[in-house]
């Protein structure tokens, strides 16, 4: 009982400093956490939850845990509608993956996605 005693006296004491590490823990995470659900959004075309998720301030140009971003997902599996979401969102056509060094363009026309295609390559000046 007394260690379990001088144990709380410590956190009191570090009180601040707890909450900070604490505070910073939970800032991590749920950035992460945030970016992989905003690039799980993009894949599947739910506009919704990528509309909304930007909304809360999800970084449109962040890689998710795969090193992959919410535009490349959304490329990738040829949901215009999310293009041009995160486009209009200030997402960056230039950014590549790490492993294979590929872009949006690229993921769009290795999936065959034209409309997609022709929006990049403008680079989504309209947006």
């Amino acid at each position: 009982m007394k260690v379990f005693k001088s144990i709380c006296e410590m956190i009191i004491r570090q009180r601040p400093t707890i909450i900070i590490l604490l505070a910073f823990f939970l800032l991590i995470t749920s950035n992460a956490r945030a970016q992989n659900e905003l690039t799980n959004a993009a894949f599947h075309g739910d506009i919704k939850t990528v509309k909304a998720l930007l909304a809360e301030g999800a970084d449109v140009n962040a890689k998710n845990d795969e090193d992959i971003t919410a535009l490349f997902m959304a490329c990738y599996s040829g949901h215009i509608d999310v293009v041009k979401t995160l486009l209009a969102s200030g997402a960056d056509v230039k950014v590549k993956t790490s492993n294979d060094k590929m872009t949006a363009l690229e993921a769009a026309e290795k999936g065959n996605h034209s409309e997609i295609v022709m929006l990049l390559k403008n680079d989504g000046n309209e947006y």
